[in-house]
């Protein structure tokens, strides 16, 4: 229809297609940063580095130091929500018709 009323074919990708495709864009940008976090750690605990939070909690679970392992699951769980209302957040500033 934007075609036939004169818009050029980047006036119809840049007003049309990408305010299209913005809600899963963002679908997805919040599911690759939940689960790098998740590949992140989990390969912080098996490759076998020194420093990271994967290995505090592989360290903490062969110690049975339940306390640190708490603690750490708990910063990791608050980082994991921080970083998914941060995405959020970008995403009412780019999408403001979401919820209209």
């Amino acid at each position: 229809m934007a075609a036939v009323f004169g818009a050029t074919p980047t006036q119809v990708f840049k007003y049309i297609v990408l305010y299209e495709a913005l809600p899963q864009i963002f679908i997805g940008l919040r599911l690759a940063v939940s689960f790098s976090l998740i590949v992140a750690i989990v390969s912080e605990m098996f490759i076998g580095t020194e420093l990271g939070l994967g290995q505090r909690v592989y360290d903490s679970y062969l110690t049975n130091n339940t306390t640190s392992l708490y603690a750490i699951l708990l910063v990791l769980g608050l980082l994991g929500y921080v970083l998914n209302k941060f995405i959020s957040l970008i995403e009412t500033k780019f999408i403001f018709w979401g919820g209209k």
